[in-house]
């Protein structure tokens, strides 16, 4: 049967449009984090970096490690950047208890020390990464990102200190209490980007990345 085809109904047309800002809406949802510091000016200025290009909002501030506790029950981050050497609780301490608490949070330690003490404590205790404060704007603001993707970070110099501490663990006498299953994910993961990173000698590196980018 021949004749002339009907246009496309504009309610359909109208519907696709209005469907489309919706899911482009969902993929740029930014990254929602907390920021534990005792220093209120170096709070203001994370803000302000993670802030810039709207791809993170900070939703919360937290100036000691209990302070840090509670807000997050509140707030529920994506990513907490986390200082270590705070008041009435330590940075370490509470890691500990915001992972048992809310596993799902991820958390990013920004921290002047760069001790293997501090970075292995920091990683056992739940941290994500470990990241120095020394780092560039754009470098923590990267290490937040992939954090939040389930990517350990770590400033290059650190990666082999966890990679080392690690590494002894698991070669412990089996009756020793060995790695648990994060930190051998953590383990195989700084081993692949240091393999990876080995390999591509040529290539610059940048001061932190995915384990050792």
């Amino acid at each position: 049967m021949t004749g002339r085809r009907s246009p496309p109904e504009p309610e359909d047309r109208a519907g696709d449009e209005a469907a489309a800002p919706a899911a482009s809406e969902e993929e740029a949802t930014p990254v929602r984090v907390m920021v534990v510091d005792d220093h209120p000016v170096w709070r203001d200025g994370v803000r302000a970096d993670l802030e810039r290009d709207g791809t993170a909002t900070v939703v919360a501030e937290a100036a000691d490690g209990g302070e840090a506790i509670e807000t997050c029950r509140a707030a529920m981050p994506d990513v907490i950047l986390m200082d270590l050497r705070l008041p009435t609780v330590s940075g370490v301490e509470a890691i500990r208890r915001i992972v048992e608490e809310s596993p799902h949070v991820r958390i990013l330690v920004l921290s002047v020390s760069g001790d293997e003490a501090d970075v292995v404590d920091a990683i056992k205790a739940g941290a994500t990464g470990y990241v120095l404060k020394s780092a560039s704007a754009p470098d923590v603001v990267e290490a937040v990102h992939k954090v939040s993707r389930g990517e350990p970070v770590f400033t290059p110099s650190l990666a082999g200190l966890v990679l080392e501490e690690f590494r002894r663990l698991a070669s412990r006498d089996p009756s020793e209490p060995g790695l648990t299953p994060r930190e051998n994910e953590i383990l195989k993961y700084v081993q692949r980007k240091r393999s990876r990173t080995t390999s591509r000698t040529s290539s610059p590196s940048s001061s932190c990345g995915s384990a050792t980018n």
